[in-house]
């Protein structure tokens, strides 16, 4: 994974070896987005200064009653043609993609439609793909040409033929074609667009950049540029924490305590309107609707297993939750290993070594989010049974009166939250004597 610098540097190799005749496809996965600053926003910007060279976007969108064939490559194509030397754009169109230029209505003459109808009458998709390429290699026979696809984890299935034939085809050509996905999305959808990267990279036909999640202090840059200079204090590090470094959760944080009047605009600069210790960010009621519809492709099993975890925190082991989720531990161990390796809710964090002498896995919610989501879920009288349940199974763990000090912070809170209170209050004192010898 690499960062944003990096992702840039990658994307202006790649389109250097694109204006030197080799055609290039680049897919970035992770969220490339930071408000109105997106990674592919500024790599546009730079390539617009460095070069001549013409550039098209289409958007992919979610369909619900059906997808529309080509839909991004149709928009790239209304952008190309609304330019103001659209004319040899216009003339290639014609000649080399006529099933292409009839669907592009307001190009056409009354006379010229009439014979175009007659021309592509018995047209197959095959034929249009292979128009779309020619025309595309002949346009960019001067000048580079780039187009760039994004949120291709909405993509419809003939918009992958066309970037599959795109991608194989040998002929030398000033293209560079750029997609952006998010990979979740991708598995959840059971998108061919996946097993199509993976064939298209073994064969070396493709590259990818795979965004890292955002630093602490890049959270704070874009606060500075969305208040202008006047960031509340700490207020990076609590969304940097809260969101994980993904750069639309982020957004949606920042954006959604606007609308809480949780952050004050004032003469003079921003202010928070209470101390941060005292905020409760929650999750936005956009990524809930979000998450909602990802928690809609999870099995039964899946969700129980997530809904306990999130009650042993944001990172847990396999043993603690196995009594409450009343699995056998290999079992659970499974479900977290296909979860984890879809980049769905959590990751692997290791094996460790326990107390007792036992081996678990280890794994973490992929951000606070992810977790306080699934908690919430849970009804109060659950929440309650599960802490309980899981503070007694670590409570075993407690062999020596070092081990149990060492435990002692971890239990207090869930047999609190487990209404179990004469223990909560047994180590909440040990917490505090620890505590109190350390000099804290």
């Amino acid at each position: 994974m690499v960062g944003r610098e990096t992702a840039l540097t990658e994307l202006e190799s790649s389109l250097d070896k694109a204006s030197r005749g080799e055609r290039q496809l680049v897919f970035i996965t992770g969220e490339a987005g930071i408000g109105k600053t997106t990674l592919v926003d500024v790599f546009h910007q730079q390539a617009v200064r460095r070069m001549k060279i013409r550039i098209a976007r289409g958007q992919c969108v979610e369909g619900f009653g059906g997808k529309e064939a080509y839909y991004p490559m149709f928009e790239a194509l209304g952008q190309l043609t609304r330019d103001a030397e659209a004319s040899p754009i216009v003339k290639t169109l014609a000649t080399r993609a006529p099933t292409w230029f009839i669907q592009l209505p307001s190009l056409l003459k009354n006379d010229e439609r009439e014979a175009l109808r007659t021309e592509i009458l018995g047209a197959t998709r095959e034929r249009m793909v292979r128009e779309i390429c020619e025309a595309l290699e002949t346009l960019s026979a001067e000048e580079p040409l780039m187009l760039i696809f994004e949120d291709l984890h909405w993509v419809d299935l003939s918009t992958l033929d066309f970037i599959s034939a795109f991608a194989r085809r040998r002929q030398a050509a000033k293209l560079m074609l750029l997609c952006t996905y998010r990979p979740v999305d991708v598995v959840l959808s059971q998108s061919p667009l996946k097993r199509l990267k993976q064939d298209l990279k073994v064969h070396h036909l493709c590259e990818e950049i795979a965004l890292e999640r955002l630093e602490e202090s890049e959270i704070a840059e874009y606060l500075a540029a969305e208040f202008e200079g006047n960031v509340p204090s700490d207020l990076a590090k609590v969304v940097h924490r809260h969101s994980g470094g993904n750069a639309l959760f982020m957004v949606s944080l920042v954006q959604d305590m606007l609308k809480k009047g949780l952050i004050v605009h004032e003469e003079g600069g921003s202010r928070l309107a209470a101390p941060l210790v005292e905020i409760d960010l929650g999750v936005p009621e956009t990524l809930q609707q979000m998450l909602d519809t990802q928690i809609d492709q999870l099995s039964m099993t899946e969700r129980r297993i997530l809904e306990t975890a999130s009650v042993a925190g944001e990172r847990f082991s396999v043993w603690s939750i196995s009594a409450a989720v009343d699995l056998a531990p290999d079992q659970i161990e499974d479900v977290c290993e296909r979860l984890a390796g879809r980049q769905h809710f959590i990751r692997a964090a290791g094996i460790e070594e326990l107390s007792n002498g036992s081996v678990s896995a280890h794994y973490e919610f992929g951000h606070s989010l992810y977790r306080h989501f699934f908690y919430r879920r849970l009804s109060d009288v659950s929440r309650s049974r599960l802490h309980r349940n899981i503070g007694k199974r670590i409570q075993t763990l407690c062999t020596t009166s070092k081990r149990e000090r060492e435990l002692a912070s971890e239990l207090a809170l869930h047999f609190e939250y487990g209404r179990e209170y004469e223990y909560a209050v047994r180590y909440l004192m040990m917490a505090g004597q620890d505590a109190g010898a350390r000099f804290a």
